[in-house]
């Protein structure tokens, strides 16, 4: 009798490599909430981030036979993405357009990564049972699959969704017990240096886990993980002169000022998908009841120690969430392993079970549906910037035909789209010395996460333009601070180019020519404040408060500076002020002949009063300063 239950124990066991039944179910959802990402990313409106086309950049010049370099001749490692500007170029190399490689290599990534995350999140809840780890696997791919950062990321031409790809599957093969997850780690930190910060965190927790074995198993890991990365250290070194990236000395800094701008990073990322601070509170529960060497405690621990980090270096510079994107499905993870665990402590199992999958779901739609303004708004400012950016690009391509100059604290569509002319970045990504040799300026406050600038290294080069990223406008710190130059007030004039698509002329300044005066530096921040002031009173037409703006910085500031009198003759225009208007008009020309604002403000003052002679004088002035204006 004993023989026979043997027996019949021994033919029940499930054959080895026959998968589950559980494993399939996963396996379908997975690949069924994959299409869904895809789908969705697919569908949305088509653009690509600025930054994305400072890889593209990087390749196209590889390709041209002139380096790995974003300007011709200055080797800097502009780039923070490695293997994503490899992948680009081996795309490029079999016929594929950079644009469409970006886009389809990030969507692939997205959806790889929700399967991932349905099988780490299966190794995270293994402790419950059969139905609530098949529920909360694929609450966590369905909430992977609709995250609007997800959908935002893989479309956007940059690495985000394959390190977010990398990372999963980082932590899904660790809790398998492979060794394939530091050589997966490896291809992580050439994606991204955060890669870096995923295998200390992963090695801490293996190695912490089982105190008792460290001597026995310190070695392998770092040996998997340090060989690869030793020959691309050498040649970051022997190439670009420095291990890190020139993007990590321009954006990052530790303060006081960074570490505000990442907690109110991480506060509004958690408005959108923490549900307020409600899904940390459940991380929280989950690692507190698990403890850290779980596959719970891994999870949560991995989520809180990044999410310090991030906030330690002020967040990202753009919009969308994207430094949580790649960690946003060990994030859902752990807040449904803590929702889990709560749910214990109640019965009866079968009400709150089904109730359990309602919340999921919910909460995935409540994501999905909250930020949807948001991500769409952060798509029509990113969208706008490039089509501003590719328009001017084409206008000075039209009306330059020399080898030029551009300094610009937006470099990406523009750069991309005047190949072979230097662009010079005001914000240090691709330039060493702005980004290791910063200025400072005492007071300089603003809502820029790009704060490293060296107005007086970027005057001294003599860039042909310089385009401000808000036209007129100085808004970033690196254009407030060239405002304070006196090379910059008497040697740089607005050349306006007519833009009709969008419906306006954009700005652009010019240099007049060579400068033979020392650079003397205004010593008050104030002048660029009031300027920024000045130009957002004028467009939201508070017209009295535009006036007395303009009208201090004529009494407190250099009496070389034409723009306070070409805005005030602008807003006494506007007032129908007619005489004091060009009387201004005639003050800003005094001091800069070039001033076409000054000028085109007497034309449209001279038409509207019914003085066409003058206003045809005035015209021939406007075209021999900016010729394709005048036609």
């Amino acid at each position: 009798m004993k023989q026979k239950k043997q027996k019949k124990a021994v033919t029940g066991q499930r054959k080895p490599g026959r998968a589950s039944h559980s494993t399939i179910i996963l396996w379908a959802a997975g690949i069924i909430l994959a299409v869904v990402a895809i789908v969705i990313a697919a569908s949305g409106t088509p653009f690509f981030q600025d930054d994305a086309y400072i890889s593209f950049r990087f390749v196209h010049n590889y390709l041209a036979g002139e380096g790995l370099v974003f300007n011709y001749g200055e080797q800097v490692e502009g780039y923070t993405n490695f293997l994503w500007v490899i992948l680009l170029t081996l795309s490029a190399k079999l016929g594929f357009k950079l644009e469409s490689a970006a886009r389809w290599l990030g969507i692939i990534f997205s959806g790889g990564t929700v399967i991932v995350a349905v099988f780490l999140a299966r190794r995270v809840l293994k402790g419950f049972s059969r139905r609530w780890t098949l529920a909360g696997s694929v609450a966590v791919g369905f909430w992977v699959a609709v995250n609007p950062a997800m959908e935002y990321w893989s479309v956007a031409g940059l690495e985000t969704a394959m390190f977010a790809f990398l990372v999963t599957l980082t932590l899904e093969r660790l809790l398998a017990g492979s060794p394939v997850c530091w050589s997966v780690a490896v291809l992580a930190t050439l994606t991204r240096p955060e890669g870096g910060l995923l295998f200390v965190l992963c090695y801490a927790w293996y190695l912490l886990r089982q105190p008792q074995t460290i001597t026995a198993r310190w070695m392998k890991p770092l040996l998997y993980y340090v060989l690869p990365l030793l020959p691309f250290a050498a040649f970051k070194f022997m190439y670009y002169g420095s291990i890190f990236p020139n993007p990590f000395y321009a954006k990052t800094g530790f303060s006081p000022e960074y570490w505000q701008s990442g907690l109110q990073y991480c506060w509004l990322y958690l408005q959108h998908f923490g549900l307020w601070g409600v899904l940390p509170v459940m991380i929280v529960i989950g690692l507190v009841r698990s403890g850290w060497r779980s596959p719970v405690g891994l999870a949560a621990g991995f989520w809180l120690v990044y999410t310090l980090y991030v906030i330690s270096v002020g967040g990202d510079v753009l919009r969308a969430h994207r430094f949580f994107v790649p960690i946003w499905p060990v994030f859902s993870i752990a807040a449904v392993a803590g929702f889990l665990m709560l749910l214990r402590l109640f019965k009866p199992k079968t009400v709150i079970f089904g109730g359990a999958c309602v919340v999921l779901l919910g909460v995935g739609i409540y994501q999905k549906l909250y930020s949807a303004e948001y991500f769409a708004y952060s798509r029509r400012l990113e969208l706008g910037i490039v089509e501003k950016m590719r328009t001017v690009a084409s206008l000075l391509k039209q009306t330059d035909n020399r080898r030029f100059s551009i300094a610009v604290s937006t470099i990406g569509r523009l750069g991309y789209d005047l190949p072979g002319q230097t662009v010079i970045d005001m914000l240090g990504l691709t330039d060493s010395t702005v980004a290791k040799h910063p200025e400072k300026i005492p007071g300089m406050q603003t809502t820029w996460r790009e704060r490293h600038f060296n107005a007086g290294y970027v005057l001294s080069r003599d860039p042909d333009y310089i385009l401000f990223s808000t036209g007129y406008k100085p808004s970033a710190p690196a254009e407030r601070a060239l405002v304070l130059h006196s090379k910059f007030r008497q040697n740089y004039y607005v050349a306006l180019y007519p833009a009709p698509r969008l419906n306006r002329n954009l700005a652009v300044y010019k240099r007049k020519g060579d400068f033979n005066k020392p650079d003397s530096v205004w010593p008050d921040l104030q002048l660029a404040n009031d300027f920024n002031d000045g130009m957002n009173y004028l467009i939201a037409q508070k017209t009295q408060d535009a006036m007395d703006t303009f009208n201090r910085m004529l009494v407190n500031g250099p009496k070389d500076y034409s723009m306070p009198y070409n805005w005030l003759a602008l807003v006494y225009m506007r007032s129908q002020r007619f005489s004091e208007a060009l009387a201004y008009a005639d003050s800003a020309l005094q001091i800069n002949p070039y001033s076409v604002s000054a000028l085109t403000s007497q034309y449209d003052i001279l038409m509207t009063i019914g003085d066409t002679a003058q206003a045809k004088k005035v015209g021939v002035r406007i075209a021999r300063i900016c010729p394709w204006l005048a036609r």
